[in-house]
């Protein structure tokens, strides 16, 4: 008869003889994807997310394997394959993520409420938060390299990007009166293109520093009001 004696680092097994009442213990090691077996695949799959999403950070799609990534999550690369059929979908899948991460940023921010500025420069502040980090700009840059357009249509689709989000901000704006009549799409590229140009000329200037988040106030204020000086009235 078996009996676990407990679930630690290895199985801890109880062997009791029926013929003699002799009791004989043994150790059982369990590899990592015993582990990952037991834990679930859910808790699988999110452990795997997280240490690629680490390792395609660092290293870029291009110098990351799917033996390392098995490696690093404690994983065989048998168990890997299992949950993702390529290096590719998974690294879609780490793209997605933070897809819904961002969505999700944009959202909270814009459920606060307030004024169109006061809502675009909280968005933008967030950002150029996030945005400004050097090996998250690479992270989207591979996905846009080395993802097929199909597939990421298809995840795109899935998750409600930033600018959909802002054009029913600028749809808002404009039927409420905030905002004169324009192409809301037109809106949205000009919002994301001063802060997007931001962020290049911030990390891939000579200085290659962090964006300034404090300056969000200042390219909204240039994107509701423009950058010319104010006209003045003839008396």
């Amino acid at each position: 008869m078996f009996r676990t004696a407990g679930l630690q680092a290895a199985w801890s097994v109880e062997l009791h003889c029926a013929c003699n009442g002799q009791r004989i213990s043994c150790t059982v090691s369990r590899g990592p994807e015993a582990h990952s077996t037991m834990s679930g695949s859910g808790e699988g799959r999110e452990r795997i997310l997280n240490e690629a999403y680490v390792l395609f950070l660092r290293q870029g799609y291009a110098e990351v394997s799917m033996q390392q990534i098995a490696d690093t999550a404690g994983l065989t690369k048998a168990t890997l394959y299992h949950h993702f059929r390529s290096k590719e979908e998974l690294f879609g899948a780490v793209c997605a993520r933070e897809m819904q991460r961002m969505h999700a940023g944009v959202t909270t921010r814009i459920a606060a409420g307030g004024s169109l500025q006061e809502l675009l420069e909280r968005v933008a502040r967030f950002f150029l938060v996030t945005g400004g980090d050097a090996d998250f700009i690479r992270l989207f840059s591979d996905f846009h390299r080395h993802i097929d357009r199909e597939r990421r249509k298809i995840l795109t689709a899935e998750v409600q990007p930033p600018t959909a989000v802002m054009r029913s901000v600028f749809e808002r704006a404009i039927a409420s009166g905030e905002l004169r009549v324009i192409d809301p799409d037109l809106a949205v590229e000009m919002f994301f293109g001063l802060i997007m140009g931001q962020i290049k000329f911030a990390t891939d200037g000579p200085d290659q520093r962090a964006p300034d988040p404090e300056r969000a106030g200042q390219l909204v204020d240039a994107l509701l009001h423009g950058i010319g000086a104010p006209a003045h009235v003839a008396a």
